[in-house]
Parts: structure tokens; sequence; C-alpha cells
């Protein structure tokens, strides 16, 4: 799958010229970093995943795209603009506690996903994956996996330990943004129906 050219204005197609313009202050990601998870007392009840999947008003959700299946959604604390999260509908702690099925659909919306942010950023640079268990550094019991739009010149990790205070593009100007490509994440149109005139 390759994504078309882009002729279009920047500031139309992605973060290439307003990540660099319009700055969000993050203080408080340093402190949600150092904060303990108490991942071993993490149950369906108390799941930030669950309640951003069942429309809990008392979390902040950032959603993009959801099927039957999974939901991708912004992480609240991005390490670079367009930082996604997918993550089962179903509360499943583990990789493989996922149906055959659904790992290849998991893996069909992460190669979407990345489709995605490579026509909306212009950023050919991706880290993905997922922490899972504590001593992989897991901080949600829920299963979950990250799509780190990598960009020249951005802030990284070493920053924010070091006490380093990140800006970001604002979280409601990215949802708003990607929803547009919800017809694509679904498979129902490819980037070129979605974009090319």
């Amino acid at each position: 799958m390759t994504s078309p050219s882009n002729k279009s204005n920047p500031e139309e197609l992605g973060w290439e010229k307003t990540m660099f313009e319009s700055y969000l202050p993050m203080e408080h990601k340093l402190d949600y970093v150092l904060k303990p998870k108490h991942y071993d007392k993490q149950t369906s009840a108390n799941c930030i995943i669950c309640k951003i999947i069942e429309y809990d008003e008392s979390v902040e959700r950032f959603e993009i795209f959801r099927n039957d299946n999974f939901i991708v959604f912004l992480n609240i604390f991005p390490y670079t603009p367009g930082h996604l999260m997918i993550s089962p509908i179903l509360h499943k702690e583990y990789y493989e506690e996922l149906s055959a099925e659904e790992i290849t659909e998991f893996g069909i919306l992460t190669q979407r996903c990345i489709e995605m942010l490579k026509h909306s950023s212009r950023t050919e640079s991706f880290n993905v994956g997922w922490n899972q268990g504590t001593f992989s550094g897991g901080s949600m019991k829920h299963f979950h996996s990250h799509i780190v739009p990598r960009y020249k010149n951005e802030l990284n990790f070493i920053e924010i330990i070091s006490k380093t205070k990140p800006i970001i593009v604002s979280l409601q100007k990215s949802e708003k943004f990607l929803q547009r490509y919800t017809p694509f994440l679904a498979g129902e149109k490819s980037m070129v129906e979605l974009f090319e005139k």
C-alpha cells in the first residue's frame, strides 16, 4: 500500500508546518511519567481504556476510529504529534489473548494507521510496539499498541525525563484532523479516493 503524493497545501495535509508554530505546553507530562501506575491493581472495572471505549465522561478521549473489535485513539500524553494507540474493544491484557482473526485485523489496522500518518505528517519514520507486563514498563493492563511518528529535530524521551517541558500540537487539533481518515481506516476508501481530485 503506497500513499499518493501530496500536492495540496501543507497546512491542509499535516503537521509539517504547524508542528513548529502551534505549540501546547505539557508540563504535567513529567508528573505522569514518574507517577506510580499500580499496574497489578488494575482491573476492567477501573481500566482507563475501558472507560474511553465506554464513553465515560470522567476521562478525556480523543477517538479517531473504532469498529467491532478495535479502537484507535490519540495518546493523551503523546511523545510526538500523531502518537496513536490501538486497543481491542474487549478488555484483554495480553497480545496472545487475541484470536487469529483479531491478530490479522490488528495488523491491517496498524498498517492503515501508519499509512494515514505518513500521508498526514509526511514522515517515513515510526516506533511501533507495546509494553506487556510490569517488568516491560507496561502502564495499563488493557492491551494496547503505540504508533509513534518520528520527526527531524523532535523532542525525545531523554529530554522528558531530564525535566525538559515538551510542547506538542493540541490533541483537539490532531483528533479533528485525523478523523478525516476514518473511511480509509475502515477499509471503505483508498487514500486516493479520499484526497485525490
